[in-house]
C-alpha cells in the first residue's frame, strides 16, 4: 500500500540542532523528512480520525491499539520506506560510492571496488579494499542528490555511464524566507527580542510533473486510510494532502532480483545500497557484526563479510514525543545513500538478496522505515573474487 503525500503550501522540516526563539534568531531545516516524521504524521492522522489522543495514551481502543499501538509500545502498522516522486517518476538517492562530476554538477559517476592486498596491514582500517575514482574532473559529494528509478537500475547493474542527477534545492524544492515573532499567549502582542527566521520550502514542478512524498507500508498488513483526506506534517503542524493507492514500489522485480543473485554468484561480491536511513547500535557497523572477522550475521545462516564501505556523515534521529512531552533520545544513522561492499558466499547469493529487499537492514526503528535497502552485484577492478582470496 502507498500513501501519496503533497503539500497544501509550504513546509518546514527541523533538523537536529537547537531552536529557541529568543536565543537563535535562525532555525535550519532539512529535506526530505525523517521517515519517522512520516510515520507519526500517519499515526496521529489515523489515531484521531478513529479515536483521541487521550484514549490512545491510555490504550482503551482496541481496535486502534492493534494498529497503531501504544506510546511505548508499536502496533501492527509498518513503513518500508519514504521517498521522492516526481510526476510518475520515483527518485532514489545517488549511492555514496559515487561522486558528482561536471561543470554544472549534474551527473553521478561510480567510484571503481580494487583490491589492495599490501595495504591491509598499515591502512588505518585494516581493509584492502579501496574505492577509487578514475575521473580527472573535478568531483563532489552525491549528498543531497537524487537519481530516476530507471537510471537508477542500470547503475545498479553495472552501467558505467554517468548517472544524470537531480539536485533537491534548486530542483525540486524552493526555498522561501519566513521572518516571525514570538507572541504573548496572554495579550497577543508581540514579544521584545523574540524575532526568528526560517527556511520553509515549496515543491517546484517540473515540467508540470508534480513533487511528491511516497510512503510505502505492508500491503498484506495495512491500515485504511482512505477515509483520511489530510494530515499535519512538519513544524508549525502544516497540512498535506493524502491519497492512499494500491500497489507497491517494486525498485526490483523479481527477474531483476534473479540476475543480481546470478552476478553475485559469479563474482562473489554485493553492493548494499541504503534507500532511507538506518540505524546500527554500533555506530557505522551493525549490531550483529563481528570485528575480529568482519562478518556481519544478518539472519540465522546467513552471514556476510563487509570488506569496505561508503557512508557519508551520519543523521541525527530525534523528534519529538508528544506523550511525554519531552525529546526523543537522538540516535546517529547511516544517511540514505550509504553503501556497503560484502563478500557472500555464492550459496547464499539468492537469501542474501531476498532477504535484503524484504526486510529492515536497521538495527532499530525498522517499522519507521529506517534501513530499507537493494543489494545489487560489484566487481573488483582485476577481476578478483571469493574464490581468488
Amino acid at each position: 500500500m502507498l500513501f501519496e503525500l503533497r503539500p497544501a503550501d509550504t513546509f518546514f522540516f527541523r533538523d537536529h540542532r537547537p531552536f529557541a526563539v529568543g536565543e537563535d534568531s535562525a532555525a535550519a531545516g532539512l529535506f526530505p523528512p525523517r521517515p519517522g516524521t512520516v510515520y507519526g504524521a500517519l499515526r496521529t492522522a489515523y489515531v484521531l480520525r478513529h479515536s483521541d489522543l487521550e484514549t490512545f495514551y491510555a490504550g482503551r481502543d482496541e481496535a486502534v491499539r492493534a494498529w497503531m499501538g501504544t506510546p511505548s509500545e508499536k502496533g501492527r502498522f509498518r513503513l518500508r520506506g519514504v521517498f521522492l516522486k516526481v510526476g510518475d517518476d520515483l527518485l532514489l538517492p545517488v549511492p555514496f560510492d559515487c561522486v558528482v562530476v561536471g561543470k554544472t554538477g549534474d551527473s553521478a559517476r561510480r567510484l571503481k571496488l580494487v583490491y589492495e592486498p599490501e595495504r591491509a596491514g598499515w591502512a588505518s582500517d585494516e581493509s584492502a579494499w579501496r574505492l577509487y575514482s578514475n575521473s580527472r574532473e573535478k568531483t563532489e559529494s552525491a549528498a543531497g542528490m537524487y537519481v530516476r528509478l530507471n537510471d537508477w537500475k542500470r547503475h545498479l547493474f553495472g552501467g558505467d555511464e554517468p548517472m544524470p542527477a537531480v539536485q533537491v534545492y534548486g530542483r525540486l524544492v524552493v526555498r522561501e524566507p519566513k521572518i516571525g515573532i514570538a507572541l504573548d499567549p496572554a495579550t497577543r502582542r508581540a514579544r521584545d527580542e523574540m524575532l526568528y527566521r526560517v527556511e520553509m520550502g515549496r515543491f517546484h514542478e517540473e515540467e508540470g510533473r508534480a513533487v511528491s512524498l511516497v510512503a510505502e507500508a505492508d500491503d498484506d498488513d495495512a491500515p485504511d486510510f482512505a477515509d483520511i483526506p489530510m494530515l499535519r506534517l512538519g513544524g508549525e503542524n502544516r497540512p498535506w494532502t493524502l491519497r492512499q493507492l494500491r500497489g507497491s514500489l517494486e525498485v526490483l522485480t523479481a527477474t531483476e532480483r534473479a540476475e543480481v543473485s546470478r552476478r553475485i554468484r559469479e563474482t562473489g561480491i554485493a553492493r548494499v545500497v541504503f534507500l532511507t536511513p538506518a540505524i546500527w547500535k554500533r555506530g557505522n557497523r551493525p549490531e550483529r557484526f563481528d570485528s575480529e572477522t568482519g562478518v556481519w550475521r544478518i539472519d540465522d545462516g546467513l552471514e556476510v563479510r563487509i570488506l569496505t564501505a561508503a557512508l557519508g556523515r551520519p543523521v541525527v534521529i530525534g523528534g519529538w514525543d508528544m506523550a511525554r512531552n519531552r525529546p526523543k533520545p537522538r540516535r546517529n544513522a547511516l544517511p540514505a545513500g550509504a553503501v556497503v561492499y560484502v563478500e557472500v558466499k555464492p550459496s547464499l547469493a539468492e537469501t542474501f538478496v531476498e532477504t535484503a529487499f524484504r526486510r529492515s537492514l536497521s538495527d532499530e526503528l525498522s517499522e519507521e522505515g529506517y534501513g530499507r535497502a537493494v543489494v545489487g552485484a560489484a566487481e573488483a577492478v582485476g577481476g578478483v573474487g571469493v574464490e581468488a582470496r
